[in-house]
């Protein structure tokens, strides 16, 4: 006589046989959808054909789903002990059509990628000002500017709304992208909240990914979720998961490009000051040698003196000796001070060389020292109109904007 087994006992088994059983991990089905519903942000459907139907249900929300659909779904064939029911866990989900149109966007990529067009390229060491391309409606805009916001390095913001999605996105999109090019902005940054395949579709236009490209100034993408991809984002300089992902690297960039000023600035007033301690030595060295020298001199005439007293002494010619040390003390004077008069000369010599050393005596005669992001500005040669400097006087410094350039004859 068979066991009788229990119905927990024989689902059990059955359970374990689907798992067993390789090919019931990923399999693709074609359907209909017959039912349709979404239950806490899960989506459960029941898919059928002529004659039968199937369970079906995947942990998050699908988009653009409706009753009548075709579809294609993979995923794995699961058994419930529980209720009994066999169940596919959708992991993607195709309308009918799109993995044609899956196929052509990949074959679009690697042309794309054969021209060189997805390499990407540095993004600047300095963003000041930036071109955002995105709308001018929903989260997008308030949360990149936001993050922006909550940093200490905020570069000026030009806003170009555009659509992103449906009827002319690729030609408002490709109109802003033109015109950002013909500003001085540092970086473009092309942003889109998530959406399906289907809302994301104009930025998988292969003009608008070449003009991304071929963009004079770097271009950031950040289209969607992290998990989305698009032809712009391969061809962009560089991809941020999302537009707040964007912000935080632009935040990121400018934190290191402060960081790397203040540490140039502290290398620049060590080695004036390490300068400064050098010229200073220098000078006491030539000011105490020339002291010495002084003692010395007026020494050797003290002694002749004394060695012409001493002659008096043996000698009765009074006037002619008394002329001797007249002439002597009257040398001596003179020479004590010519000696100071010149240590004093050379002291005031190399302390005027010394002042010329230091940058804060030019700049408070009234002139300025010239940067251009953060280099320093010596000829006319290295300027453009239109470039921003900035000036550094005695008492501050201020940025401007070069107009116009007279270069001499």
């Amino acid at each position: 006589m068979n066991k009788i087994l229990t119905i927990k006992q024989l689902n059990n088994y059955l359970k374990g046989v689907f798992e067993d059983e390789i090919i019931l991990h990923d399999v693709t089905v074609g359907g209909e959808i017959f039912e349709f519903k979404v239950v806490a942000n899960n989506t459960f459907l029941v898919l059928k054909d002529e004659d039968s139907v199937l369970s079906c249900y995947r942990f998050g929300t699908v988009e653009d789903l409706k009753i009548g659909a075709k579809v294609k779904v993979t995923g794995k064939v699961t058994f419930y002990p529980g209720s009994g029911k066999v169940s596919l866990n959708i992991k993607y989900i195709e309308k009918d059509g799109e993995g044609e149109q899956r196929l052509a966007l990949l074959r679009l990529r690697k042309k794309l990628e054969e021209e060189g067009l997805c390499k990407g390229r540095p993004l600047p060491s300095l963003i000041k000002s930036l071109a955002l391309i995105t709308s001018a409606e929903g989260a997008v805009l308030h949360d990149f500017v936001t993050v922006i916001g909550e940093t200490d390095f905020k570069p000026d913001i030009f806003i170009y709304s555009v659509r992103v999605q449906g009827d002319n996105a690729v030609t408002t999109i490709l109109n802003a992208l033109n015109s950002a090019n013909k500003t001085n902005v540092d970086l473009i940054v092309m942003a889109r909240g998530g959406g399906s395949q289907s809302d994301l579709s104009c930025f998988n236009d292969e003009s608008l990914a070449r003009a991304v490209n071929a963009s004079s100034i770097p271009v950031l993408s950040a289209i969607g979720h992290e998990i989305d991809y698009s032809l712009c984002d391969f061809c962009a300089a560089a991809r941020a998961g999302t537009p707040s992902i964007a912000a935080q690297i632009v935040a990121d960039i400018n934190r290191r490009a402060a960081q790397s000023l203040s540490e140039l600035i502290f290398d620049m007033k060590t080695a004036v000051k390490n300068n400064f301690e050098l010229c200073f030595g220098k000078v006491l060295y030539r000011t105490e040698k020339l002291y010495r020298y002084s003692v010395s001199i007026s020494g050797k005439l003290k002694d002749r003196v004394l060695k012409c007293c001493i002659s008096l002494e043996k000698h009765s010619d009074l006037k002619k000796q008394r002329d001797s040390i007249e002439k002597l003390c009257s040398r001596l004077s003179r020479a004590e001070d010519n000696i100071f008069a010149s240590a004093n000369n050379a002291f005031t010599a190399e302390t005027a060389r010394l002042d010329l050393l230091s940058p804060l005596k030019v700049i408070g005669q009234g002139y300025g020292k010239v940067s251009l992001s953060g280099k320093e500005i010596n000829e006319v040669s290295e300027l453009s109109v239109g470039n921003d400097v900035n000036i550094l006087m005695r008492d501050g410094s201020f940025d401007a904007e070069i107009k116009n350039i007279n270069r001499r004859a």
